[in-house]
């Protein structure tokens, strides 16, 4: 007996959720508080790709997509990873 996979089930919009995870001002954007203090030239060194892309085509991506879902009816979500331990053992295997 065969199963189908998920990308064989039809979206049923009632059911549907459209999920971001982990996308904070804290580590997605520019000025967040993991990049405060850094000089401008070490910035863009260590991290003035990853913010071309998010600017450019991530955020625009997530946007679309946002607007796309909520036209067609399906819920929007936020939610984060959190750990307060600096190792993250505390964090779920989930």
């Amino acid at each position: 007996m065969t199963h189908p996979t998920t990308c064989d089930l039809p979206v049923e919009i009632p059911h549907a959720t459209l999920l971001f995870v982990d996308v904070q001002n804290f580590c997605a954007v520019r000025n967040g508080g993991e990049y405060k203090g850094m000089t401008p030239a070490d910035f863009e060194a260590k991290h003035g790709y990853f913010f071309r892309q998010m600017e450019v085509s991530v955020v625009p991506n997530m946007q679309r997509l946002q607007a796309g879902c909520r036209k067609a009816g399906i819920e929007v979500m936020y939610t984060l990873i959190l750990n307060l331990t600096k190792d993250g053992r505390d964090r779920s295997l989930d």
